[in-house]
């Protein structure tokens, strides 16, 4: 039995690790896709401003409106890449898988 609880124990360290792996990296490939389809939104609003010819007044509210939710989208995206990267790594936060920031990057 104590060496079944051993193994019970080692199993939850396990998946946890998995666990916490999968939290830190997750939300990043997420990311990383979300900011490469703005990027793609906005490259197409802008191409379409440059082919017209059109001034940025001259464009249509619904073209105005994507462009903008293109960069706050991005924005977004840059803060779900820092992820877990942004918990201070001391002993405040111990076990926190890929916390490598400082007190600096967690306040901001």
């Amino acid at each position: 039995q104590c060496g079944n609880k051993h193994a019970t124990q080692q199993m939850q360290m396990e998946d946890t690790h998995l666990t916490q792996t999968l939290q830190a990296w997750l939300p990043r490939v997420g990311a990383t896709l979300s900011l490469l389809a703005s990027a793609i939104l906005l490259k197409l609003v802008v191409t379409k401003k440059r082919i017209r010819k059109l001034s940025w007044a001259d464009l249509k509210t619904n073209s105005r409106f994507i462009f903008m939710l293109g960069v706050i989208e991005g924005m977004h995206c840059l803060t779900y890449l820092a992820s877990t990267s942004a918990i201070p790594k001391n002993d405040t936060s111990p076990g926190v898988y890929g916390a490598v920031g400082n007190h600096s990057t967690c306040t901001l």
